[in-house]
């Protein structure tokens, strides 16, 4: 067993916030080449620590102290427990009020339409159908519409959502005959639409929110895959 195979979870955090020497990175990028799945978790954290930096730039207006002030405590607690889904979801929530889509959605918790076991029971059995993994669904999201989807590269299974933040989302869940690992990527000439694969199963996510938004609501979906 190498080095690269003992890297602990503090190790981990301390990649993520940029604190070990060149060598402990060496050790840290050797490990996460054998571990496809912790490097998932480690690329995701280091997407929401960027976005997080991108939307609180160093020049800031007065009247944005007090909500930058709660995005660096999140971004701090976020680095002692990168796996707590309460404070990225805070983090991501607080990232958005900044980028004005609070003003826009609201933050009131959605009405839970009445059929939503049904439609969640209906997607489950789409998604084994076509043996595809689909997302759990993040707090506060619900279904509108589970159909099967059919694509130019085969048939999938599409989730409408309706959500506080993002309004109404489009996903395409599908397995494809490629096995890859790809975080979610946003091509340059539709940015309306975002799309990550892991292994064999293939996700593209549709709304005309604008990149950052979309990046946001992408990774909510993104990490509830692990």
């Amino acid at each position: 067993m190498t080095s690269a195979d003992r890297i602990s979870e503090a190790e981990l955090n301390a990649y993520v916030d940029g604190q070990l020497d060149i060598a402990g990175r060496i050790e840290v990028e050797e490990h996460l080449a054998r571990h496809p799945d912790v490097a998932a978790r480690v690329m995701a954290d280091l997407h929401l620590r960027d976005t997080l930096r991108f939307a609180f730039p160093a020049k800031r207006t007065e009247a944005a102290e007090q909500t930058l002030a709660w995005a660096r405590k999140l971004e701090k607690a976020l680095a002692f427990r990168r796996t707590n889904r309460t404070i990225q979801r805070l983090a991501a929530g607080i990232a958005i009020f900044a980028l004005g889509w609070s003003a826009h959605f609201g933050w009131n918790e959605l009405r839970r339409p009445p059929n939503q076991d049904q439609l969640l029971a209906q997607a489950a059995l789409l998604g084994e159908a076509l043996n595809v993994r689909l997302p759990r669904i993040p707090e506060g999201w619900y279904v509108l519409k589970a159909t099967r989807a059919e694509t130019p590269e085969g048939p999938g299974v599409q989730l409408t959502f309706q959500t506080p933040e993002f309004g109404r989302l489009s996903l395409v869940a599908r397995n494809t005959s490629d096995v890859g690992f790809v975080l979610p990527t946003i091509e340059a000439e539709n940015a309306s639409n975002i799309h990550w694969q892991l292994v064999s199963d293939r996700y593209d996510l549709t709304a005309p929110l604008g990149r950052k938004p979309l990046e946001f609501a992408a990774l909510e979906l993104y990490q509830t895959l692990y």
